[in-house]
């Protein structure tokens, strides 16, 4: 799995069948970078767009059957686990597990930002 950022959009006229009506796009694998931000300086190549990125804007991308068949079951439980446990909002607004469970994912990502901040390198 790649974090990428879309750079380009490619233009064809013929494409395999099983891509026909999706865009193909130029993506960038970016990294961190000595200020904590990504940039994009990886390799260059060609995705899949199955949904409509604009150019800019990071994607994660993955090659082989194998990441594009994980990303789809963490999609599949990702849901589920939202829906069992009401997770999910509705048209009435997010539910109270909603909060609480957006609450305890941000402390979850500042107790890990932390500890990878102050960590000694080696």
């Amino acid at each position: 799995m790649y974090v990428c950022k879309v750079i380009g959009k490619i233009i064809s006229t013929v494409k395999n069948e099983k891509l026909v009506g999706h865009s193909i796009v130029l993506v960038q694998a970016a990294a961190l970078n000595d200020r904590g931000s990504l940039e994009a300086d990886g390799p260059v190549f060609a995705a899949a767009d199955t949904i409509g990125c604009p150019l800019r804007q990071l994607v994660l991308s993955g090659e082989g059957s194998s990441d594009s068949a994980v990303t789809v079951l963490g999609l599949i439980v990702g849901a589920a686990f939202a829906h069992n446990f009401g997770l999910a909002s509705s048209a009435e607004g997010p539910t109270a597990n909603g909060k609480i469970a957006v609450v305890i994912g941000l402390a979850v990502v500042a107790a890990i930002g932390c500890l990878n901040t102050f960590r000694k390198k080696a």
